[in-house]
């Protein structure tokens, strides 16, 4: 091992580079080809566009090209998706996770939410096949913009003749957050960062002595854990068997979160 005694100038040691081997490289280039122009940006009267190979992610399978805003949803929901082996179903929008259900089937998964409670312009992630009857459902809620791994032939032509305003996405691969940098553009440069890479499981938990906690309930606090990662700021996530029952984000303060999730449980 080198000391600080017999390193020399130009040793290899002192020469490594470590920021660029964790994936920080000394210089950052952006260069992607422009994919499509959107119909406006965040604002009706901003112009927008994406960039870069948006059909290795998702393609186009009914519907209108989804805008500026739904993109961001859909880029958070396809994180969200890869938390889950069993059916899961996520609402999301505005850059807002407003539910998140799981369970053996997408349907099943679907019939824990509210009965009759719709969330307009709404973005919907899936990680299973939907069908024509199930996307009736997920319309008659609000949902606007739809991702899954794939749809029936009835589904598309159902999209296309009963709700041609509906965007059906087929999503081509999921987005591993383990590989990839949190890239904020600024005036001047940018800021990056590693993203949220702490991987979620039973044995994170520590239990003090002699707490016993039944296998349910830790089962719900890793779902309720694995939704909290993908939440902005201060968050609180209130989950029972799987689904989550209320959400509370972009609060100032926990205790803030913690309030507004709990009035909205009741």
């Amino acid at each position: 091992m080198h000391t600080d005694e017999n390193m020399t100038e130009g040793d290899p040691i002192e020469s490594l580079d470590l920021a660029a081997l964790g994936g920080f490289e000394p210089e950052l280039c952006l260069k992607w080809p422009r994919a499509q122009m959107l119909a406006h940006g965040e604002n009706s009267h901003q112009r927008a566009a994406v960039y870069g190979p948006v059909a290795d992610y998702f393609k186009q399978c009914a519907g209108p090209f989804p805008g500026f805003t739904a993109i961001q949803d859909l880029v958070a929901g396809m994180f969200l998706m890869g938390e889950f082996e069993k059916a899961a179903v996520a609402v999301i929008k505005q850059g807002h996770i407003v539910g998140v259900m799981v369970a053996l089937s997408v349907e099943d998964a679907w019939s824990q939410w509210p009965a009759g409670s719709r969330v307009p312009e709404a973005v919907v992630v899936l990680n299973r096949t939907v069908d024509a009857s199930f996307l009736e459902q997920l319309s008659v809620a609000g949902a606007r913009v739809l991702l899954a791994p794939g749809y029936t032939m009835d589904a598309i032509e159902w999209a296309a003749q009963g709700a041609p305003q509906v965007s059906l996405l087929e999503m081509t691969q999921l987005l591993r957050a383990e590989s990839l940098l949190d890239i904020r553009l600024l005036p001047f440069g940018a800021l990056v960062q590693d993203r949220e890479r702490f991987s979620m499981s039973l044995s994170a938990f520590r239990l003090e002595p002699g707490v016993l906690i039944p296998p349910c309930v830790l089962e719900d606090v890793l779902f309720a854990a694995r939704c909290a990662k993908h939440m902005r700021s201060c968050g609180v996530v209130i989950a029972h068997k799987e689904t989550t029952l209320a959400i509370s984000t972009g609060q100032l303060s926990g205790r803030d979160a913690w309030l507004l999730a709990r009035e909205r449980a009741k």
